[in-house]
Parts: C-alpha cells; structure tokens; sequence
C-alpha cells in the first residue's frame, strides 16, 4: 500500500479522500510509520528543489526587508519623539524661570515703598486708599465711582 501526503488531502491506494477534522479511521495503520518518514523525505525534496528554494529565498528576503524598514522607522519615531519632549522640558523650565523672575520684579515693583517712590517721580496726585474705600467704575458714565 503506497501512501501520499498533501496538505489538503490523504491518497491511499489509488482512491483520494479528502480530511477536514482530522484523520479518517482506517486510513493509516499502526505500522505504517514508513509511509510517514516517507512523506517528510518527500517534503524535504520539494523544499529543497531550485525552484521552491528559490522562491522561499524571495519572500524570505522581502520579509526581511520589511522587518527592517519597520524597525527603522520605529527607532526613528521613538528618538524624534524623545528629542521633541526634551526640547519641550527645556522650555518649560526656561518659561518657569522668566515667570519666577516676573514675579519677582511685580513683586518689588508693587510694594508700599516702590508704589510711593513710583507715583512721587511721576507727579501723580494720588492718596493712599483707605480700609474701608471701595471702588466700582460705571461703565455708562465712563468713571470711577468712590
């Protein structure tokens, strides 16, 4: 009894029958172990034939490629992303210390002394606000209302 393998199909004997669950009972016996070896040889010549061989080469090469271009560009996105967000870190802290600095100057500039020398220099008639003064400007009129 001469046996063939394929990936789809089982031929035993001249009659083909076709396997979708697995194998059919009956169609191999318990030592016809040879049968198997023998369809591995067979593999093994049809993958190793010029043609086949040839061909595997291709599609190795191509996913080679393509493993390698996406792995290049990965890199590349991960680095420039890495640069971006270092780029980002400096200038906050650069702006935070330009904030820090402004803070600082509002904060001299606008203290009871500067106020006074400020509006002395300037020749501004202004008094001091009291307590309990309030304040609200009346947008129809345009004004300060005391």
């Amino acid at each position: 009894m001469r046996f063939q393998y394929s990936v789809f199909s089982v031929r035993v004997g001249g009659r083909q029958s076709s396997h979708s669950g697995g194998w059919q009972q009956g169609t191999l016996a318990a030592g016809d172990a040879a049968g198997f070896v023998g369809g591995i040889r067979g593999n093994i010549r049809f993958f190793s034939h010029p043609v086949v061989c040839r061909k595997l080469m291709r599609i190795g090469l191509i996913l080679f490629c393509t493993a390698l271009l996406c792995n290049l560009s990965c890199s590349f996105l991960i680095d420039s992303t890495d640069l971006e967000r270092a780029a980002l870190q400096q200038r906050q802290v650069t702006l935070e210390m330009t904030n820090i600095k402004l803070l600082a100057k509002r904060a001299v500039a606008w203290g009871p002394d500067n106020l006074q020398q400020l509006v002395t220099e300037k020749n501004l008639d202004l008094a001091p606000a009291g307590k309990d003064q309030i304040v609200s400007y009346d947008h129809h009129r345009k004004q300060f209302r005391y």
